[in-house]
């Protein structure tokens, strides 16, 4: 039993830090990309 919890957080994990790492990429190239317009502007 100990070993399947260990296997769902595991999995749960696999799922949450790929996202929370989608996520902070979209920040970071959002950020990027505004600050790459306002760049091109001036």
């Amino acid at each position: 039993m100990n070993l399947h919890q260990n296997q769902r957080q595991s999995h749960v994990e696999a799922i949450a830090i790929p996202f929370a790492a989608l996520t902070a990429w979209r920040a970071l190239k959002g950020t990027a990309r505004i600050s790459e317009g306002t760049e091109g502007r001036n």
